[in-house]
């Protein structure tokens, strides 16, 4: 059981998580079991409350199964969306220099920091 930030066991919280499961069963919703993902699991917090690498990643995780399985319209699904707006929010020249710097085996250069810059 893990402690938070005031020293109290998170008993309480497994309560609420509990009833809030119940809950979005009975009204047949997705939802994430976050109680049992994260405070059953060593390592997750910093104090308590705040997430670690390791507790952001099962959120994430968590999050991304719930998004994949809903059955919502418009879906969230970056897979599933829609492509008729598929150009807004996209660079083409960012997304190639991306791919030109993921594609390089040595470090960036000073010229390289400078080129960045001048893109933004």
């Amino acid at each position: 059981m893990n402690r938070d930030i005031r020293g109290t066991s998170n008993e309480v919280d497994r309560i609420y998580a509990e009833a809030g499961i119940k809950f979005g069963q009975e009204l047949r919703v997705s939802f994430m079991d976050l109680f049992s993902a994260l405070y059953e699991e060593p390592g997750v917090f910093l104090d308590g409350m705040l997430l670690t690498t390791k507790g952001s990643e099962i959120l994430f995780n968590k999050i991304e199964k719930v998004i994949k399985e809903a059955n919502w319209e418009p879906s969230l699904d970056w897979d599933k969306m829609s492509t008729k707006f598929a150009c807004i929010g996209t660079d083409m020249h960012l997304e190639m220099l991306i791919k030109e710097i993921e594609d390089k085996t040595t470090e960036i250069t000073d010229s390289d920091v400078i080129f960045l810059f001048t893109v933004f």
